[in-house]
């Protein structure tokens, strides 16, 4: 009897042990599993982080990037700015336009025949007509051919053809005259100066200075269309009723004196200002 008794007794005190032992064995696997999905958790906002920080980086780059790029845009609108539109007042007027090309008719023949500028820039002749600078050479050269030679060239023409011609087919062949000279050097700055108004009493019974007005109007307008600089020559040399003044007029009317060439190769060095 009593043996039976201790052998249940060592039976209870056995299974009470199993059960207490495999009960502390059951903590550990539930705080290795709640370990493991804090360790998860921890490890994909981790990766949160490097993925915002990385997108900040690449945001942060792209906002350098358009810095640079606004910079570069600055520096190309002060590069179109410095040079012709900046004048420096040590230079000479042969040092200024030393890469300048100066096309006209008789009027600009003046620039080189009173010694303001060499020869090699004025491409200018009596008689010279927009439709001329295919064909006419001069000293040698032919104007498309040497367009390519000059960063800025400067046009006055129309005084001829406005002489009995039409007002519109003139401003057309001076938009395929700079057409062409920039066929030669898309990179030549192009100036053309309005047409100078006639003196009140002329030689030139057909020109006027109605059909000048209306014509630099037109050029006026083309310039802005395809992107030229215009310089108002018949403001300056305009006297106070719109007609040439006497102190630039030569006794024809239309023609000019020495004086006059300085006063427009002072407003080109100033930029028509």
């Amino acid at each position: 009897m009593q043996n039976k008794l201790r052998k249940l007794i060592a039976c209870l005190l056995l299974s009470a042990l199993s059960a207490g032992i495999t009960g502390c064995s059951s903590e550990p696997e539930v705080k290795t599993e709640g370990y493991s999905q804090i360790s998860a958790n921890d490890t994909s906002e981790t990766n949160e982080i490097n993925d915002t920080s990385e997108t900040g980086e690449t945001n942060a780059d792209s906002s350098v990037a358009g810095q640079s790029d606004d910079a570069t845009s600055a520096d190309s609108t002060i590069d179109d700015f410095i040079g012709w539109y900046t004048d420096d007042p040590n230079l000479t007027d042969e040092e200024f336009f030393s890469h300048t090309l100066f096309v006209g008719d008789s009027i600009f023949t003046g620039i080189d025949g009173y010694g303001y500028l060499p020869s090699r820039n004025v491409f200018a002749k009596v008689g010279l007509s927009v439709s001329g600078g295919d064909s006419v050479e001069i000293n040698g050269r032919k104007l498309y051919d040497i367009a390519g030679d000059f960063d800025m060239i400067v046009i006055m023409l129309g005084t001829n053809e406005l002489n009995g011609n039409n007002t519109s087919e003139v401003v057309t062949g001076i938009e395929s005259m700079i057409d062409k000279i920039r066929t030669e050097n898309p990179n030549t700055d192009v100036f053309f100066l309005t047409l100078p108004p006639v003196a009140e009493v002329n030689s030139y019974p057909n020109m006027n200075n109605e059909t000048i007005r209306e014509f630099n109007a037109a050029i006026k307008e083309l310039s802005q269309k395809r992107a030229f600089k215009l310089i108002d020559l018949h403001e300056a040399l305009s006297d106070a009723n719109g007609y040439l003044s006497s102190e630039f007029s030569e006794a024809d009317g239309v023609h000019l004196k020495g004086s006059a060439y300085k006063t427009i190769l002072s407003l080109v060095r100033s930029g028509g200002r």
